[in-house]
């Protein structure tokens, strides 16, 4: 365990759990690069923007909902006869011949 580890503890440790939890919101709202992180900001602050740092690494890991898309054949063909087709222009002239 290292003195930083300790000094985190310690601080940690004197913190209530409101302030904590203030200290974590802060860290996310206001999230920089690690090497724009200043080293005497509050230890809560720097360990959640560690933790921001890790999720973001996770999650560049895990691929793309839209590449794992797979379609699913439907369970029955569907088919449309010839007969049963009708353009739009058709259909407005039925429409309006069923108004008169």
């Amino acid at each position: 365990m290292t003195i930083s580890d300790t000094l985190h503890e310690h601080n940690k440790d004197k913190i209530d759990i409101v302030r904590e939890l203030r200290l974590r919101r802060w860290a996310r709202v206001h999230f920089v690069e690690e090497d724009a992180r200043k080293p005497h900001w509050h230890p809560v602050v720097l360990d959640e923007m560690k933790r921001c740092d890790s999720e973001l690494t996770s999650q560049t890991q895990v691929a793309p909902v839209n590449s794992t898309y797979v379609p699913v054949e439907p369970s029955t063909p569907h088919f449309i006869s010839q007969e049963s087709r009708t353009t739009d222009l058709e259909l407005h002239q039925r429409t309006i011949y069923d108004l008169m």
